[in-house]
């Protein structure tokens, strides 16, 4: 057996230390005298992944595959997320004696009594993208002009009304009219997938002590204002002064499929990979901001497509081509593998990966050229037989997968699941699936004969 260590997951954001200043704090004059008035700047951030710790300029990159480390540069700091931020609660001393209305905006809600962040009338929350500093900081640009930076405030009317904040990355999906739906309760998408996007949201956890505790330690805050900011139920201008401001923690909602290839005997150099497609569930209803909290995530439609493997973007911008479309991924086979088992045996990585809605099962289909040197008759010498082969995959049985919900084994969202072929030129390709995790730390990979299915 032999294991293969995955670096995945989110890491703690950590916060420079500072005093309980007020950062950000503007002063204005009202009529003439010298009242001071508060406004407070938003300030939001993402939770990096652990093992990004470097975040470069590249080019935009959109729908080029998944978030991973090799991908970063090209991805994050272009990429363009967007945020929604509601009233979270009843505020009944300043006459917000209904829930917020998730259809307000901020062009007609003013004083922001509901809504404090949207995009308007697009079909977006407000657009933000990533500092270039590898802290997770983000900044407001204009949604009409992306690379203009824009000022967000909280209300001066409503200084300790609280607030949920809601992040989520579309990747290259292109939401329209017919598909973005805006409710007083809820904002969803009737999401499409083609396997090469990393969809994600999230939100801002509610403030907690514990939350206090872990996330703003190096802040220092007295007993007195962490209760008030508790009790104030949210983020807002009062915690916006303490610098407590909005992490956000997103989430992958799709599964991610990754795909290796391992000589099985001598004659494995006479195949050559040509495609890899994946037949499951590609469509779902992707909520981005709601009021009941626990309903943000994606919900699977019933909808099914064969989504296609493809190499990893060159640029970032450009899709990458079919995976074995140049006909370059051949395993090769040394007399020495002999006495090695599958599972320590080279592997070959093939193409990106394939992301899709968590499912039970998928049906997974391969199409390799086979060379016959011996061929007969009509058939010329060195002819390449194109053939194709259908497998159905399952979710591995293992704690990992196990859903609870459902009481049954899944491709889990979040999860990476490696798929192995072991390539033989005079039988059929054999295949094995075995769960790691996207976010977690540790990955066994078990490769024996009796774990592929025929």
């Amino acid at each position: 057996m032999k294991r293969y260590r995955l670096f995945s997951g989110l890491l703690t954001f950590l916060l420079a230390a500072c005093t309980n200043a007020y950062p950000g704090l503007e002063y204005t004059e009202t009529n003439g005298n010298q009242e001071q008035e508060y406004v407070t700047p938003i300030t939001v951030a993402l939770k990096p992944q652990d093992l990004f710790s470097t975040i470069t300029t590249g080019a935009a990159s959109r729908g080029t595959g998944s978030f991973h480390e090799e991908t970063m540069d090209m991805k994050a700091t272009h990429s363009l997320f967007h945020v929604f931020a509601f009233r979270s609660a009843r505020y009944t001393q300043g006459g917000l004696t209904s829930d917020a209305s998730l259809a307000a905006t901020m062009s007609s809600d003013g004083d922001h009594g509901d809504c404090l962040i949207d995009g308007g009338t697009t079909l977006f929350g407000h657009s933000a993208r990533l500092e270039n500093d590898s802290t997770g900081m983000m900044y407001f640009v204009d949604n009409s002009d992306t690379t203009k930076t824009v000022n967000l405030y909280y209300s001066k009317k409503y200084q300790e009304v609280p607030y949920h904040f809601f992040a989520y990355y579309l990747d290259d999906f292109q939401p329209t009219t017919a598909t973005y739906h805006r409710s007083s309760s809820e904002i969803y998408y009737d999401l499409k997938v083609d396997g090469s996007q990393d969809i994600m949201v999230g939100m801002a956890p509610d403030l907690t002590f514990d939350v206090l505790a872990d996330r703003y330690k190096s802040l220092n805050l007295s007993d007195e204002v962490k209760s008030k900011i508790v009790n104030i139920g949210g983020y807002s201008a009062y915690s916006g002064r303490y610098d407590v401001y909005p992490i956000f923690d997103l989430k992958h909602v799709l599964t991610k499929l990754k795909f290796y290839a391992v000589p099985g005997d001598s004659t494995a150099d006479e195949v050559t990979i040509r495609k890899v497609s994946v037949t499951g569930p590609n469509q779902g209803r992707l909520v981005v901001a709601a009021s009941d909290v626990s309903q943000v995530g994606l919900q699977a439609v019933d909808s099914t497509a064969d989504l296609v493997l493809r190499e990893s973007s060159a640029d970032g911008v450009t899709p990458g081509a079919v995976a074995g479309s140049d006909q370059v991924y051949q395993v090769h086979w040394a007399d020495s593998m002999s006495n090695i088992s599958l599972a320590d045996r080279a592997s070959t990585r093939i193409g990106e990966s394939i992301m899709l809605l968590p499912g039970a099962k998928y049906t997974l289909h391969l199409e390799y050229n086979v060379k016959k040197t011996d061929a007969s008759g009509p058939l010329p010498k060195d002819y390449n037989e194109l053939i194709r082969q259908d497998f159905s995959i399952e979710a591995p049985h293992d704690a990992i997968s196990y859903d609870a919900a459902s009481k049954s084994y899944i491709f889990k969202a979040g999860y990476e699941y490696v798929v192995k072929f072991a390539v033989y030129g005079l039988k059929q390709i054999r295949v094995a699936v075995d769960a790691g995790a996207w976010k977690e730390s540790d990955e066994t990979i078990d490769i024996n004969d009796e774990d592929y299915t025929k």
